[in-house]
């Protein structure tokens, strides 16, 4: 019965996330759920295609406002998450080490950019979807562990699902 009690917020998030598939509240919905798993300093969700700069669908920054206005002027050609996506990455969740090439952490846009910016480390659940991919990014000041990254791959599928079932019930425009 503890156990219960124990995951009854995690279960509770769950309701409001199905509540919410098609609807202006799910990404909302979908960071909470997995801040409860893992801590976060912001998410970001955008829609990339190759060829073109990605399109911002919701950002929850939870440390303070982010301009994000440098990103879509084409720093994101340098994002390892943006080029993987655009090269025919497989749905899944992804991490910065495993996609960026060596010595990355070292490099200017990280050092000038993505440090300010993401922070020091990124996850991200990418999904192909009409053409496009879907991006769900999950940011932090401070590395993510085994564990974390454990506890969101046990999670991977059902948040891969909801996302592709939220982007079949909205509009192109609003998913």
């Amino acid at each position: 019965m503890q156990a219960l009690l124990r995951e009854l917020p995690l279960h509770q998030g769950l309701a409001r996330l199905f509540a919410q598939l098609g609807g202006d509240g799910f990404w909302r919905a979908q960071v909470d759920l997995l801040r409860q798993l893992v801590p976060l300093d912001n998410a970001l969700v955008s829609l990339m295609r190759s060829g073109q700069a990605p399109r911002l669908l919701a950002d929850f920054d939870f440390a303070g406002a982010v301009d994000m206005a440098d990103y879509g002027a084409g720093m994101y050609l340098l994002d390892p998450f943006h080029q993987a996506a655009c090269a025919g990455i497989a749905d899944g969740l992804y991490s910065l080490d495993g996609l960026a090439p060596d010595q990355f952490r070292q490099s200017e846009y990280y050092l000038s950019y993505f440090r300010q910016v993401v922070g020091s480390d990124e996850l991200q659940f990418l999904l192909n979807h009409r053409g496009a991919v879907l991006s769900l990014s999950l940011g932090r000041q401070t590395a993510f562990d085994a564990a974390e990254l454990g506890t969101l791959l046990c999670v991977r599928d059902w948040v891969l699902a909801a996302m592709r079932r939220h982007a079949e019930l909205s509009a192109p425009e609003g998913l």
